[in-house]
């Protein structure tokens, strides 16, 4: 059901930033049952913190955050206030970025960092997923910030920086399939499946097997485990063998089981051995 409201905000053109400030910024409003507060007069409002950040003024942003976190329903208050601020002053840390406002861009950074929680992991994913985004836009201006911001800040290498085109060009890949496919041949996808889906359309795809099969298929290899022995430790062997049952069980043909079989990194010369062989 959430994700049917999901698909439809999208389609209202609401971006997946704006919705996931919406969803945190009614988490927080939440007391620890799931229930939505009593409401009341408050003294100060997410608006007044981000009009305080937007000045730099420290002395006043501390204590409203400190005020949210106290009156706040969320079952990790200070997680919560701090997670929505850093949501909230994405999209301007980026846009100094691609702008070329670096000042203005360390200073905010800085500030997030220092107040609210900003780890160099989240900063780089920012960077990260707006380089894939001017990739797949064309966009060679925005692309050369996003280069710039990355090499400058965070020390990345050219090795780095290369293995982010790489991966750019796996998304325009990923993208250009999804377009010449309906949306119920093709189900929607969470990033962290990113590597099965690219898996998928350029390993399985040719072989006819649907991509609803291959996904139940990836669930299946990801959950898997081997058996242990008394002392605790996985018997070798013991995840393929169910791995090589699951492949013979489904009705497809022996070459599609070939290729799910080698999807799943085994050897081909392995093929002789299994079932449907």
């Amino acid at each position: 059901e959430l994700e049917g409201v999901y698909k439809k905000l999208k389609g209202y053109g609401f971006t997946q930033d704006e919705i996931t400030k919406a969803i945190n910024k009614y988490a927080s409003s939440l007391d620890e049952d799931g229930r939505a507060g009593q409401g009341g007069n408050k003294m100060y409002e997410y608006d007044d913190l981000y009009a305080a950040v937007n000045r730099n003024d420290a002395e006043n942003f501390e204590k409203i955050k400190q005020y949210l976190i106290e009156t706040s329903n969320a079952k990790d208050p200070e997680t919560s206030v701090e997670k929505n601020v850093r949501g909230e002053f994405k999209d301007d840390y980026l846009a100094y970025v691609e702008s070329g406002e670096i000042a203005k861009a360390d200073e905010l950074r800085s500030l997030l960092e220092e107040h609210f929680g900003l780890t160099e992991k989240t900063a780089k994913g920012w960077l990260q997923d707006e380089f894939t985004q001017a990739y797949l836009d064309e966009d060679q201006k925005a692309l050369q910030a996003y280069i710039d911001e990355m090499e400058r800040s965070f020390g990345y290498s050219q090795e780095k920086i290369d293995n982010l085109y790489e991966n750019a060009e796996k998304h325009a890949v990923v993208n250009d399939y999804m377009e010449d496919h309906p949306a119920e041949e093709f189900p929607e996808y969470e990033d962290e499946e990113f590597g099965r889906v690219y898996k998928y359309i350029t390993e399985v795809s040719k072989t006819g097997i649907s991509a609803i099969q291959y996904f139940e298929y990836a669930d299946f290899m990801a959950n898997a485990q081997a058996d242990l022995n008394e002392d605790g430790e996985p018997i070798n062997g013991s995840k393929k063998e169910k791995v090589v049952a699951y492949i013979d069980s489904m009705d497809i043909a022996p070459e599609q089981k070939d290729a799910l079989y080698i999807a799943a990194d085994y050897a081909e010369s392995g093929l002789r051995k299994t079932p449907w062989h």
